[in-house]
């Protein structure tokens, strides 16, 4: 009975530190849950987060892969490996690419980001001028460079 009150104890802090953004934490208390009920799919979505939290792609995918051996049917975890490994793809490419992300480069795109600039009271004054509208849309092209 005292390994299901550690199981309990430990197994809700890794989703409490992974909201808080302490991903080093929440990592060391999933370990601490997988190492009590490793037979437990639940350790291994808070295993799987955790690493994702930390950027650490591809012991995310382990972890879920893990967790699907003991619970093939889990949502949550069928979710978290086709995350994990989109964002390992993702990271993979960026990785290879000979050119560092750019990251304005989606600063300037979409005309909802436009819409809600010009509807927002605190900047609505800056985008009533089409001058200053115009020159602010051609910084896209000069930030992608």
């Amino acid at each position: 009975m005292a390994d299901e009150a550690k199981v309990k104890a430990t197994s809700f802090t890794p989703t409490a530190y992974a909201s808080l953004h302490q991903y080093d934490v929440a990592l060391s208390d999933a370990k601490k849950t997988v190492d009590l009920k490793p037979d437990w799919s639940k350790g291994y979505s808070r295993l799987g987060a955790a690493h994702i939290g930390l950027h650490q792609y591809q012991e995310a995918v382990s972890a879920y892969k893990k967790g699907l051996e003991i619970d093939p049917s889990n949502e949550a975890l069928k979710s978290g490996l086709a995350d994990a490994q989109s964002v390992a793809t993702a990271s993979a490419s960026r990785a290879r690419s000979a050119q560092p992300p750019n990251p304005f480069d989606d600063a300037f795109q979409g005309p909802e980001m436009w819409a809600k600039l010009t509807a927002d009271p605190t900047t609505r004054a800056f985008y009533s001028s089409r001058i200053l509208l115009k020159r602010c849309r051609g910084f896209r092209g000069i930030l992608a460079n």
